[in-house]
């Protein structure tokens, strides 16, 4: 091949045509060159849009998701995820792609004595009430407790970086005194654990992930039991839920990711 022809990338993506550019410099600039080898190659990946959460609009795909990975018999209620944001709904963090949802960072915004309610199990993220929300006018800091992370596309890349980086410049000039989730799947547990953070040395939660090996289907039982036996039904464990969480300070990689002004 022509070392010279910048093109000869593209021949294998439209037949056996071949594209080549004139010694003499003029035809196709490199920019619309390189632009047209990495749509062939299927590079060219739309821009993503963040936009803050319109619980009306967001609420049942949230939910659906969630009831997915933690199908849980007591869901978060539209009422109590719309308190959730009524100050910093930016933080409810949708990522939008042609008009369409392609991942999700719904993160609650928690005062000091709701973020250690939380990481401690004193309270559940249903049970959060007024005084646990965080309130620039009040509180000099603030707990930052992912409550759901996904993406709907799987050609979405480093998404949980992306998230980590807008929550950064979401917090320029707030305190940032932890974060937190409460993981309730592998890919969750294996997310935040590549955060370096660990489980709440004050909240040891024994609610379990079984899933159903023949359809799928996903149960949440409290404590250590497994399901009742049933005929032609196999059971196996996915997960104990875990309340994961890093505070600054403590040498997690979380922070160095998202070097937002912190709480020492």
């Amino acid at each position: 091949d022509d070392p010279d022809n910048e093109f000869a990338i593209l021949r294998s993506h439209f037949g056996n045509e071949r594209f080549i550019r004139p010694r003499d410099g003029t035809g196709m600039a490199s920019a619309d060159a390189n632009a047209l080898r990495d749509l062939a190659l299927g590079r060219v990946a739309d821009s993503l849009h963040l936009r803050p959460i319109e619980i009306d609009k967001d609420y049942r795909i949230i939910a659906q998701l969630d009831q997915k990975v933690y199908p849980t018999s007591d869901p978060v209620r539209q009422a109590t995820m719309k308190a959730w944001f009524a100050r910093n709904p930016e933080y409810g963090m949708v990522y939008m792609r042609r008009g369409e949802i392609v991942g999700l960072s719904i993160v609650i915004p928690l005062s000091p004595e709701g973020f250690e309610a939380l990481v401690s199990g004193k309270v559940s993220e249903a049970s959060l009430r007024a005084k646990h929300f965080y309130d620039e006018s009040r509180d000099e800091a603030m707990g930052l407790h992912v409550y759901h992370i996904e993406k709907t596309v799987r050609t979405l890349k480093c998404f949980g970086r992306r998230v980590l980086r807008d929550l950064r410049k979401l917090s320029q000039g707030r305190r940032i005194m932890g974060i937190s989730g409460l993981c309730a799947s592998r890919a969750g547990v294996a997310l935040f654990r590549s955060w370096d953070c660990k489980e709440s040395p004050t909240f040891r939660c024994m609610e379990h992930i079984w899933r159903d090996t023949a359809t799928g289907r996903i149960l949440l039982i409290d404590g250590g039991r497994a399901p009742k036996k049933e005929e032609k039904r196999v059971y196996e464990l996915v997960t104990r839920c875990r309340m994961m969480l890093s505070r600054p300070g403590d040498g997690a990689r979380v922070w160095s990711l998202m070097d937002a002004q912190r709480e020492h």
